[in-house]
C-alpha cells in the first residue's frame, strides 16, 4: 500500500512540474494597464496587422511578382559598391550609416548572405508593433550620386515615398564634362562599355534633376506629376490582374493592358482618351530618342538593330562582339569623344533607361532630347 502511495505522489509531483513548465512557455504576465487591469495579450498586438482584413497576404503575393523580390539583382549584394541598391541588407546599411556619396559603399557586415528586397526594406516592420510599422525606412531628400563635385538635391516633398524609391532609382556616378563652356574639348573618361548612368534613372527624369541640360530653344520644366503624384500613385495603384499594388508594374503581365487606376484620379477624360494620350506621348518621345541615337550611333551598341544603352566597347565576357577595342577584329580605337557628345550620351541613357517613354516627366524629357539633338553637329 505504501508503495502505491509513493508512486501516486511521484506521479502527482511530475504532473505539477509539467504544468508549471507548460505555463512558463506562455511567458510572464503583461504589464498592468492604466486602469489596473492585466496587460493585453501579445496575440492582440499581432492581430493589428495579421488579420483577415489587413491585406497583408495580398501585398505579400503581389511583391513576390515584382522584380524587387523575384529578380536576381540581389545577387550583386556581395559587392560593397552594388549592395546599397542590390540587397535588403545593403540598402538598410547605407540608410543607417549615411556614407558620403563619393564613397557610397555598404559595410562589410551587410555583404554576408544578401537577400532580395522585402517588406522590411521599405517599411519599419516589427519595430513598434502598431500601425507605425508601416512607416517608411527613409523619405529624406537625396544628395544625388551622379555628380560628386557638387550638391545636387533630388526632393519630391517632405515625407514623400518617392524619395524612398529614388534613393536607388537614380543614376550612378558619371565623371562630369563641361558641355556648355567647352563643348569640343576631348572627353577621355569612356574606358568601359558600362560607362554612363547605369539602370536606375527614373528618379532623375521624374524629378528633373541630374541630366546634362544643354542651353537651347526648349525650356526645362517639370510635369505636374512631380508635385501632384508619387511613384506609388501609379506604380502602386489599385491592383488589376498582375499589375498595380505591390507588383509596382503599370502593365498587366497577363494582358499587356496599362493599369490606369492611379492615373484616372487626375486624368478624368476617361480611360480611352487617357490611353490615347499615353500612346501619343510614347510615340513622340521614342521618335526623339531615336533621332538622338542616330547622332550618337557611332558610339552606341546595338543588338538586332536596337540600342542597348551601352557603349560599343569590347568586354571579353559581356560584350565580345563590340566594334571598338576588340582584339578579335583589329582593335579599332573608339572615335574621339568630346564634352558635348559625352553629355548627349548621358542624356540618351537617362531617357532610354527611364523606360517610361516620357510619361514620368513629359515636358522635361522632351526639352532634354530636343536640346541635345540641336546641340550636336
Amino acid at each position: 500500500m505504501k508503495k502505491f502511495l509513493r508512486i501516486n505522489l511521484f506521479l502527482a509531483t511530475v504532473c505539477i512540474l509539467a504544468m508549471a513548465a507548460f505555463t512558463a512557455c506562455e511567458g510572464p504576465a503583461g504589464v498592468p494597464g492604466e486602469d489596473g487591469q492585466a496587460g493585453v495579450d501579445a496575440n492582440e498586438t499581432c492581430k493589428k496587422c495579421h488579420n483577415s482584413t489587413s491585406g497583408m497576404v495580398a501585398k505579400s503575393k503581389q511583391l513576390n511578382h515584382s522584380l524587387h523580390a523575384s529578380g536576381e539583382a540581389w545577387l550583386e549584394g556581395t559587392r560593397n559598391s552594388c549592395a546599397p541598391c542590390h540587397s535588403n541588407e545593403g540598402f538598410l546599411d547605407v540608410i543607417a550609416k549615411k556614407p558620403a556619396k563619393n564613397k557610397y559603399n555598404a559595410s562589410a557586415a551587410a555583404l554576408t548572405d544578401p537577400t532580395s528586397f522585402s517588406c522590411r526594406t521599405c517599411h519599419k516592420i516589427h519595430t513598434a508593433y502598431d500601425s507605425t510599422d508601416y512607416a517608411f525606412t527613409t523619405t529624406a531628400p537625396i544628395d544625388m550620386l551622379i555628380d560628386t563635385t557638387k550638391t545636387l538635391t533630388l526632393d519630391f516633398g517632405t515625407g514623400s515615398s518617392s524619395n524612398l524609391c529614388a534613393k536607388c532609382h537614380q543614376p550612378r556616378i558619371v565623371k562630369q564634362m563641361d558641355f556648355n563652356g567647352a563643348p569640343t574639348t576631348a572627353y577621355t573618361a569612356i574606358t568601359s562599355y558600362r560607362w554612363g548612368t547605369h539602370y536606375g534613372t527614373q528618379g532623375a527624369i521624374a524629378g528633373g534633376k541630374g541630366a546634362m541640360e544643354f542651353t537651347g530653344a526648349e525650356t526645362y520644366a517639370n510635369s505636374a506629376h512631380k508635385a501632384g503624384a508619387t511613384c506609388a500613385s501609379c506604380h502602386g495603384a489599385a491592383a488589376s490582374g498582375i499589375s498595380g499594388g505591390h507588383t509596382f508594374s503599370v502593365v498587366n503581365e497577363e494582358t499587356g493592358a496599362i493599369n490606369t487606376n492611379g492615373c484616372v484620379k487626375c486624368h478624368t477624360t476617361g480611360t480611352s482618351a487617357l490611353t490615347t494620350k499615353i500612346n501619343n506621348t510614347k510615340t513622340e518621345i521614342d521618335n526623339l530618342l531615336n533621332q538622338l541615337g542616330a547622332k550618337l550611333d557611332a558610339f552606341l551598341e546595338k543588338e538586332d538593330g536596337a540600342y542597348t544603352g551601352y557603349i560599343d566597347l569590347y568586354d571579353a565576357s559581356a560584350n565580345s562582339n563590340a566594334r571598338y577595342k576588340n582584339p578579335n577584329s583589329g582593335n579599332v580605337a573608339l572615335p574621339t569623344v568630346d564634352n558635348r557628345t559625352a553629355a548627349a550620351l548621358v542624356n540618351f541613357m537617362l531617357v532610354f533607361r527611364d523606360k517610361s517613354h516620357g510619361i514620368h516627366n513629359y515636358p522635361y524629357t522632351r526639352a532634354l532630347l530636343k536640346n541635345s539633338i540641336a546641340a550636336l553637329p
